[in-house]
């Protein structure tokens, strides 16, 4: 959801697991060829790697602190910053993982991260405005067995293997009827076995995926029940 009448095209970039630059590439075949068109100089550190770029601002982390900030992509300044406690330790077993991991889906902006005190694992709806919290929902699980997470219609997505030649979803959650799926191995391709990201993108309906310093892309399908109704 771009600000920019081209914004939809432009790819941005971070590189390493925390540092002060935006790379924005004016298509993915300028991001191939390692031509920025502009790098931008973030007030703050950003720390890991589960950053996003949504309604034309950058949302992320700052290194070292729990909080998350909005940097209008336009105007290149911070637009709002929140404290949200978290606990301090890695979000998921991956070794880029930070405290918090932001998605994206059909119904906006979500927080992923553990509690500080009580160390639940909290699933929030966050405003993309002022970065406040909407709701918040504890799901049932340690996020440090799991390697990455993605929401995609509502529904949590925990990964296995971020080293491994092929890794599976195994854990499946809808998190507005709190109702945990019991689902098969869904088994997916890691070629250059080091998965360190992984998100869904629901404008292109494509979950991207950063592998050892490659960018690669799988495409999600879903097929709903007829019967069920909302």
């Amino acid at each position: 959801m771009p600000k920019t009448a081209n914004g939809a095209q432009k790819v941005y970039v971070t590189r390493h697991t925390t540092g002060t630059q935006l790379y924005e590439h004016n298509s993915e075949t300028h991001l191939i060829n390692d031509v920025p068109n502009r790098i931008i100089t973030l007030p703050y550190p950003y720390s890991g790697v589960n950053h996003v770029v949504y309604q034309g601002s950058f949302i992320y982390n700052v290194q070292y602190k729990n909080t998350i900030i909005r940097i209008d992509l336009v105007s290149e300044t911070e637009a709002q910053s929140v404290d949200i406690p978290a606990s301090r330790e890695p979000l998921y077993h991956t070794p880029q993982s930070s405290w918090y991991d932001f998605s994206i889906d059909e119904n906006g902006l979500w927080l992923l991260y553990r509690e500080q005190h009580t160390k639940n694992f909290i699933a929030a709806k966050i405003n993309p405005d002022t970065l406040d919290t909407q709701k918040m929902w504890v799901l049932p699980y340690n996020p440090s067995s799991l390697s990455q997470g993605f929401i995609a219609y509502g529904v949590f997505y925990g990964v296995q293997h971020f080293n491994k030649q092929h890794s599976y979803i195994d854990t499946v959650y809808d998190i507005y009827s709190n109702l945990a799926f019991t689902t098969m191995k869904i088994q997916f391709a890691v070629p250059f076995q080091y998965l360190v990201q992984l998100t869904y993108n629901p404008y292109e309906g494509k979950i991207f995926a950063w592998d050892n310093k490659h960018l690669l892309y799988y495409v999600y399908n879903v097929q709903r029940d007829k019967t069920f109704k909302c």
